[in-house]
């Protein structure tokens, strides 16, 4: 995706946020190696327009996941691939964090935890998912004290997942909850 295509539409739309996958894979080439230019370009434009990016953590990495089923090993998450796995993502998010500091507030936690597509090898489970959360925001917020940190980003309003979050202690750890509506108009179904 070649997003210099879309910043003159963004430009005119009034579009005041946008959501900005970080990949893991594309941001660590080798192990141990960084490389945000490609996305410092892609913050440095939002910010240029007056529109303030958001993060989404959500994908893996093939160096620690090799069996990923895709080069990005989206929705791989790394608390299933091993103490080395997770610790390798810890330190992506935290150098990421630091990184953007100042630029980047807003951090979200994973893509649709909800999804057997997004959240594997296991099924998609509450408590997993909140430690998870637990995990990535306090390595963020070491470096970001104030960052805003986004949970959910579930597939559908689903109370009876929102609930599990919630007992889970979610709503202690987070300053939004995100959902994605796939309808044309976001509130149509969702009365409950």
């Amino acid at each position: 995706f070649d997003p210099e295509r879309v910043y003159p539409f963004l430009a005119k739309l009034g579009v005041k946020r946008a959501r900005v996958q970080t990949g893991w894979s594309r941001c660590e080439p080798a192990r141990g190696v960084y490389d945000f230019t490609w996305l410092d370009e892609v913050v440095d434009n939002l910010l240029e327009l007056g529109v303030l990016p958001w993060f989404n953590l959500g994908f893996g990495n093939q160096l620690y996941m090799p069996d990923a089923p895709h080069p990005s090993a989206v929705g791989c998450v790394p608390l299933y691939y091993g103490q080395e796995t997770l610790d390798a993502w810890l330190c992506f998010v935290s150098t990421l964090a630091e990184h953007f500091a100042g630029r980047v507030r807003e951090w979200e936690i994973w893509n649709e935890p909800n999804a057997d597509c997004f959240w594997r090898p296991a099924a998609p489970n509450a408590k997993d998912y909140v430690h998870f959360v637990k995990l990535c925001s306090d390595c963020i917020r070491q470096k970001i004290p104030d960052a805003f940190i986004i949970g959910g980003a579930t597939a559908g309003l689903l109370p009876v997942v929102l609930e599990e979050y919630l007992e889970t202690g979610l709503g202690e750890l987070i300053d939004a909850y995100s959902f994605h509506p796939y309808r044309s108009i976001p509130e149509w179904g969702y009365a409950e």
